[in-house]
């Protein structure tokens, strides 16, 4: 998926994905900056087949939350 991103640049996307400390439980993060609010990330054909079949690869089926933002400091660059 990050290949097709660094590839494409999304224009309003920004994107991270990390590993907690069990070594198995991963947190995805996406912040999307659009005129129209739709994510960028769910049109990329990789991540279409990250999701195909993604509950067969979990314990426990993902989790959406919305977050809002108080503030940051360098989290995802400038």
């Amino acid at each position: 998926m990050y290949d097709e991103l660094r590839r494409t640049k999304p224009a309003g996307l920004r994107y991270a994905t990390l590993k907690l400390q069990d070594g198995v439980s991963f947190v995805h993060i996406a912040s999307t900056e659009t005129e129209d609010g739709r994510s960028p990330l769910s049109e990329l054909k990789a991540f279409k087949e990250f999701q195909d079949g993604i509950g067969d690869r979990c314990d426990e089926p993902p989790v959406v939350t919305e977050l809002s933002e108080i503030g940051s400091f360098r989290l995802f660059g400038d």
